[in-house]
């Protein structure tokens, strides 16, 4: 193994043993619930649960891996041509730079993720875009 990785867990480690003593000693000094104290210390024991979890049943590990790799969107796995990429910005065979850029910008506001747009979109945008720029710049 690693030494990063070895160092790293054993941070882990430190920190999840230093987090239950001081829940364990604000449970003990009255200053949290005896409740909260329980809640606040599975939280370190579901993350062995979830691996135990996935070990025996693998079918979950598909879904939380296959969820957890592509963010919940789909991602653009199939090469694009040309035609498609013209197609995606809206542009004819004989589109200039400028016209490729314009129609990148005008689509890229209606789709962009952090306006409540696709992931998906904006990625085949910005596919179809570098595709263009470069067939049409050499």
């Amino acid at each position: 193994m690693p030494e990063g990785l070895e160092r790293r867990r054993y941070l882990q480690k430190i920190i999840m043993w230093g987090l239950l003593g001081v829940i364990f000693l604000l449970a003990a000094t009255g200053r949290i619930h005896w409740l909260g104290a329980a809640f606040a210390a599975l939280f370190p024991v579901l993350k062995f649960a979830f691996v135990w979890l996935f070990r025996f049943f693998p079918a979950l590990a598909k879904i939380y891996g296959a969820k957890k790799s592509t963010g919940n969107t789909p991602v653009a796995s199939s090469a694009m041509d040309l035609a498609e990429a013209r197609q995606v910005l809206g542009v004819s065979e004989s589109a200039t730079v400028e016209e490729v850029q314009i129609a990148f910008k005008k689509q890229m506001q209606k789709v962009h993720p952090d306006r409540g747009g696709s992931e998906y979109f904006a990625t085949k945008l910005n596919e179809a875009r570098d595709m263009l720029l470069k067939e049409l710049n050499g």
